[in-house]
């Protein structure tokens, strides 16, 4: 057609195409053209072939590049929207990890209980929050919920900071990690 009429009037004769190879298969061709017409000899060939296995694995680099920036972007999006979702949630929340330390207590919780995320972080809730009496019984609620029940409910006696007593209703949900492993609980 048009390109190979413009080819010809420019006075080029020899022509090698080098396929772009991708992990995906062949994506394009480089040209180059010649006013000569010879063949190549094996050595240009092998460096050509390589060269476009090169250029097909830089695309390939920039397409992992974007979608990794898509995918953390999209992720980062989920952590603010969850993070929102957990401060203005008019029920108390306390995310433990895996050794039922806390992770974090939602403003709801701070308010309950009296004491501020930063008193509670790395400890155990229960030595704050659950009277003598009742740690046995939250004891084994936490051993079910680590054993991988999915929805551990239970009504207790909790402590507020200033003594207070407070009935609480909880609702316990194991968080496991990518293997599928317990690693904490949502409370």
């Amino acid at each position: 057609g048009q390109r190979s009429a413009e080819i010809v009037e420019s006075g080029l004769r020899g022509a090698v195409f080098v396929p772009i190879r991708r992990s995906t298969g062949i994506s394009d061709t480089l040209e180059f053209f010649s006013e000569r017409v010879e063949a190549p000899d094996q050595v240009l060939l092998d460096t050509l072939d390589a060269i476009g296995r090169e250029i097909g694995q830089f695309f390939d680099r920039r397409e992992a590049e974007r979608i990794s920036n898509t995918l953390e972007r999209e992720r980062s999006h989920l952590l603010e929207r969850l993070q929102l979702q957990l401060e203005v949630m008019p029920l108390p929340c306390i995310l433990q990890d895996k050794d039922i330390k806390v992770l974090y207590v939602n403003p709801a919780a701070e308010e309950v209980f009296g004491y501020r995320n930063e008193e509670l972080l790395g400890h155990d809730s229960a030595d704050f929050i659950v009277p003598p009496h009742m740690r046995a019984v939250v004891s084994e609620r936490r051993g079910r919920v680590r054993a991988g029940e999915p929805d551990v409910r239970g009504v207790n006696e909790n402590m507020r900071k200033d003594g207070q007593c407070v009935i609480c209703e909880w609702r316990n949900t194991p968080i496991v990690d990518e293997q599928g492993n317990f690693a904490g609980i949502l409370a």
